[in-house]
């Protein structure tokens, strides 16, 4: 996990120059915000460099790891500000 906290610029939208937090599993790698803006997810037994994105077909598993992050957040005594970013 992350040890800063991503907050969203004056407008709403994420900053130009940002750190993403990446959720890792045995089995998967979350990305909230990828290069483009979108979440990612990677299966890393069949794709351990992460080279393709297949949050599509594992809607489920990205929402289950998204929600994981909010209660880590929420668990450090994150800022409400920090936690909506992912909300």
């Amino acid at each position: 996990m992350c040890g800063c906290y991503l907050r969203l610029a004056e407008g709403g939208g994420l900053p130009k120059k940002s750190l993403t937090p990446a959720l890792y599993t045995h089995q998967w790698a979350y990305v909230p915000f990828g290069p483009d803006g979108r979440p990612e997810l990677f299966d890393l037994q069949a794709d351990p460099y992460c080279e393709t994105n297949i949050l599509e077909l594992h809607k489920d598993v990205a929402g289950q790891l998204r929600r994981r992050l909010l209660e880590w957040l929420r668990g450090i005594g994150a800022p409400p500000e920090a936690i909506a970013v992912y909300a």
